[in-house]
């Protein structure tokens, strides 16, 4: 159990790393470490917005590998259980980051598309005037104010 001791504090320590880098925007963008989602990839905003998402994550999943690690070292099989139990968690804490990170740059992408379809949309109809669309009425909210009187 040294041995995966050994590696599960090397692996801690990277975790920690990448974690504080994207949680204070200082990963730089590479090909090799990160998230690889297109969307990340697109610019430097937009891979720092999904790294520091990721990061808090990433950094607490770092802890739960070096207690993994370091219960490795005991010669006890119910504390290499929780070893278990804690690397598991700290896997599944690395893939939520992962997704966080690239649920947020997708939040961002279909933000900034619509800003930029509004800003757009003007004159670029070839001046034929759409339609005036009708407004967005919200059903439950209705629904709350009539039970309310």
């Amino acid at each position: 159990m040294t041995f995966v001791g050994i590696l599960l504090l090397i692996i801690a320590l990277c975790a920690i790393i990448l974690g504080v880098l994207g949680w204070t925007r200082k990963l730089p963008g590479n090909s090799y470490i990160g998230i690889k989602v297109p969307e990340v990839r697109k610019s430097r905003q937009m891979w720092d917005a999904a790294h520091q998402t990721a990061g808090p994550l990433w950094v607490i999943s770092g802890v739960a590998f070096s207690f993994a690690g370091l219960l490795c070292f005991v010669n006890n099989a119910w504390l290499w259980l929780l070893a278990a139990v804690l690397t598991f968690f700290g896997i599944v804490l690395v893939a939520l980051g992962s997704s966080l990170g690239s649920r947020t740059v997708a939040v961002l992408a279909d933000h900034d598309a619509k800003q930029e379809a509004a800003q757009s949309s003007c004159c670029s109809a070839g001046g034929q005037e759409e339609a005036p669309t009708a407004p967005e009425v919200d059903v439950e909210a209705l629904r709350r104010a009539v039970k309310d009187h």
